[in-house]
């Protein structure tokens, strides 16, 4: 376990960066070889804690709801990740003691009582994590990483004007067929069952990823290949460590590189593992959004796969009035040639990218979910991100229909108890803001059912 004794750091001194990647794109591997080192401190697991507070705090007048509750997320997000999982995980991870804990929750609490916009409570909490991070590490070089963060890159760095980036790519057929593996073994809301959602989704996280680097400036970036990081850990590091701003590796980062090179980490080959058919599909979706060339493509064109990939990306760049008539054509075709399912889940990661990027765009974003529902009605994930969605813009009769769809959608199934537990938990939200605190409580108990160890259940339970 590295220091946990608070070590004063002038906040100018701090070198604060970022690792910038997809899921599934080796972010994890790169921030435990940097974590290694006693010269820098790197979050090597998903802690999301900043990553919850601005899904947070941009829903619709977040505000106005109690700063009791707001608070009481927080900190139970932040508890678990930043104490309770890490100390789980690794005795080499960072793991703040209760002080650093009650530090940053004092920074959201005075945040909440004095400043006015949301974006602005988000600016000073992120640089007091920062601080903290460097103040419990004796590190002034600390970073975070967050998958998540690949959608929301100039919402992380704006307040931080010296922060640095690290961008690990892979290549994006390697992840559509990871992402896809992961999928099948346990629920993930970032995935898809969908072999075309799915190759979608990571099509609009880099377009996204792609287009925010053209304009940051170079000397605070660097680009790293994930192969290369496998494959010559050292040479790879050498690069790295030196952007941001240390001179040679230490022994314990040269020890933890050995391991690496000892015993090289299985990687799943998309070639050998992936159907002819499910690889062309996959290139025919990047190919139509740009991302690889013709020169690029290992699998001849599909006319079926490319027309699929072409309607898809249609209805990414559509907006306006036309929305609906091109899902409708698109609906039409997709029938037709027996995908319906297919089009359910792509309308559904486009309407979950949209809301993630465009706050105020909801006719939009809800045309893509009705849409979305309408071709997988019987898909509980999507009446639950449905329902998030109207929870988030404050359309509480539609969060709770589907909501409740979401509970009724879920099998018993041990895969979907988180599901079912999440979903229960947000309908005795609506219930602690807008009806009987009597049904909160019925809400949340059932939510501990569903999942035991579901820590925000328990606390809104209990306060």
């Amino acid at each position: 376990m590295k220091s946990t004794i608070f070590k004063a750091q002038n906040s100018s001194q701090i070198l604060p960066f970022f690792i910038l990647g997809h899921p599934r794109s080796g972010t994890t591997a790169l921030a435990r070889i940097l974590n290694s080192s006693s010269l820098v401190t790197c979050l090597f697991y998903e802690s999301n804690v900043l990553m919850r507070l601005w899904q947070t705090l941009r829903r619709s007048d977040v505000l106005s709801e109690p700063h009791d509750d707001l608070i009481i997320d927080f900190n139970v997000s932040a508890r678990y990740a930043l104490y309770e999982r890490p100390t789980a995980l690794s005795s080499h991870g960072i793991i703040f003691p209760q002080t650093a804990l009650a530090e940053l929750s004092q920074s959201y609490k005075e945040a909440l009582g004095c400043l006015l916009e949301p974006a602005s409570i988000f600016d000073h909490v992120l640089t007091t994590f920062f601080k903290i991070l460097a103040e419990i590490s004796g590190s002034n070089i600390v970073g975070d990483k967050v998958p998540d963060y690949s959608l929301i890159p100039e919402v992380i760095t704006s307040p931080l004007p010296s922060c640095k980036l690290i961008i690990i790519s892979r290549d994006l057929r390697e992840t559509t067929h990871s992402t896809l593996a992961l999928n099948r073994r346990t629920l993930h809301l970032f995935a898809s069952p969908d072999i075309f959602a799915t190759a979608c989704s990571f099509a609009l996280r880099e377009k996204k990823l792609q287009e925010f680097l053209k304009d940051f400036p170079d000397q605070r970036k660097i680009l790293l290949n994930h192969q290369e990081l496998l494959t010559a850990p050292r040479k790879s590091m050498m690069s790295v460590i030196s952007f941001i701003g240390v001179d040679q590796p230490d022994q314990k980062m040269l020890a933890y590189i050995k391991q690496i090179e000892n015993s090289p980490p299985k990687i799943k080959n998309w070639r050998l593992e992936l159907p002819i058919k499910e690889q062309a599909a996959i290139e025919a979706v990047f190919s139509v959004f740009g991302i690889l060339s013709q020169a690029q493509r290992l699998t001849s064109p599909d006319e079926q796969l490319e027309e699929i990939a072409r309607i898809i990306h249609a209805i990414t760049i559509c907006c306006g009035r036309q929305l609906r008539s091109v899902i409708q054509n698109a609906h039409k075709i997709f029938s037709e040639m027996g995908r319906r399912t297919s089009l359910g889940h792509c309308l559904l990661k486009l309407a979950d990218f949209t809301h993630s990027q465009k706050a105020t765009q909801h006719q939009h974003t809800s045309i893509l979910f009705e849409a979305a529902l309408h071709n997988i009605p019987l898909c509980p994930i999507a009446w639950y991100k449905y329902g998030a969605y109207c929870f988030d813009i404050k359309q509480i009769t539609e969060c709770k229909k589907a909501l409740l769809q979401a509970v009724e959608n879920c099998s018993r199934h041990n895969y979907y108890r988180i599901l079912r537990a999440k979903a229960l938990f947000l309908l005795g939200r609506i219930e602690d803001l807008y009806g009987s605190r009597s049904k909160a409580k019925d809400y949340y108990r059932n939510s501990l059912k569903s999942f035991i160890g579901f820590r925000l259940a328990q606390a809104m339970l209990s306060k």
